[in-house]
């Protein structure tokens, strides 16, 4: 008899295809966007600051939609998230149409908003519905949809471009996150705190967060450049990295999750963290399609065991009446990380080149891990030994 307690409930089902399809459309446009605004005579240093731009209106609706969850619960956050990413492509598509440049900064920060809410709604749903025994396990199965709709947005997001054009893309994205906002609209209601501020940061996920946020500065570079350094490299589709750090990502995370719960969270944070640095170091030195596939598949190990596992250790260490607050906060180390990777990238790109951008990039897991590995002593044998399990 399996006394263990049920992951795959209906909610978990739900807030998994939701998520998967917000995943597929976020994708599919972000993948190409670096293109969209090249064709619209960008120079390099306004597409990284743009990619930024749209992080840094995420991590602004980060927040205060940590509060809304807390206040209003997670179902209604996360049908207004889906319906903004949605809004935001029909913007970009409306710029094409009619020649309307001036509404790139609208549909960015729109787009912005879109990420922010949703991913905090939909990552707040999971925390209060995965069970305490296999909270890991939960949150590596939550994302396997995650990196599902990566793979498939990888490997067709440039091709419907090349073959019927951004417009297209961009009213196929916007077709499918209104799909997330369907599948949000019928979540159970999660528990209403009454949260005081619409400003609210979980102290407890500070330093994790930051650790996250170390990874997700060289996601940030990979969003801006990557397509870029695989054409000059002679790399025809770029998006192979992305394909191969989903499939990669889709493996490992059915069987990391048990590992973080039963060895505790720094199992999977030290070396997923570690194969993350080594993987962007072997994408600074691609000289073809096999060697950016081998490296998305060291990328992928990486961030599928060690992004999980961070996650997890902030719901564990928030208190339950804090876990819109707390997911908040985690969700806007993504934001964080994002803006810095792209907007220095942006800057240093022309001066030194796209492939020493990406060996630069490398460095920061490695110092997000040892100010994470600081705090761990920090807290003293105990707490490390109850929560973290070392």
């Amino acid at each position: 008899m399996n006394d263990q307690p049920r992951i795959l409930t209906r909610d978990f089902i739900l807030v998994c295809w939701a998520t998967f399809a917000y995943s597929a459309a976020q994708s599919l446009v972000f993948i190409a966007l670096p293109l969209f605004l090249r064709d619209l005579g960008s120079a390099a240093g306004f597409i990284g600051g743009f990619v930024s731009a749209v992080s840094a209106c995420a991590l602004i609706a980060r927040l205060p939609s940590g509060a809304a969850v807390d206040r209003f619960g997670s179902r209604a956050t996360g049908i207004v998230g889906a319906g903004f990413l949605g809004f935001s492509f029909v913007i970009y598509a409306l710029i094409l149409f009619a020649q309307m440049s001036w509404l790139l900064p609208l549909a960015g920060l729109v787009h912005g908003a879109g990420i922010g809410t949703y991913g905090t709604a939909a990552n707040s749903f999971v925390a209060h519905i995965a069970p305490t025994a296999r909270r890991g396990e939960a949150v590596g199965y939550y994302g396997i949809l995650i990196n599902v709709a990566q793979a498939f947005s990888a490997s067709v997001s440039l091709f419907i471009v090349a073959t019927w054009g951004m417009a297209s893309l961009l009213i196929a994205g916007a077709g499918v996150a209104m799909i997330a906002a369907l599948l949000s609209s019928v979540w159970s209601e999660t528990p209403r705190t009454g949260s005081a501020s619409f400003f609210q940061i979980e102290s407890s996920a500070i330093v994790p967060s930051l650790a996250n946020a170390s990874i997700t500065l060289a996601h940030g570079v990979s969003i801006a450049f990557l397509a870029l350094l695989g054409l000059e490299r002679g790399v025809q589709n770029p998006g192979i990295f992305f394909t191969a750090n989903a499939l990669t990502a889709i493996v490992a995370r059915v069987f990391i999750g048990r590992i973080a719960d039963k060895f505790g969270r720094l199992a999977l944070i030290i070396p997923g963290m570690i194969l993350v640095t080594i993987g962007f170091f072997l994408v600074a030195q691609i000289t073809s399609p096999e060697t950016l596939a081998f490296a998305g598949i060291i990328y992928g190990i990486g961030t599928a065991s060690a992004i999980p596992a961070l996650q997890t250790l902030i719901i564990d260490r928030a208190h339950p009446a804090r876990r819109g607050a707390a997911m908040a906060t985690y969700s806007a180390s993504i934001d964080v990380g994002i803006i810095i990777g792209s907007f220095a990238a942006g800057l240093i790109a022309p001066r030194i080149g796209y492939g020493e951008v990406f060996f630069a990039a490398s460095v920061a897991p490695i110092i997000g891990l040892g100010i994470l590995l600081i705090y761990a002593r920090a807290l003293g044998i105990p707490a490390i030994a109850r929560e973290w399990k070392i």
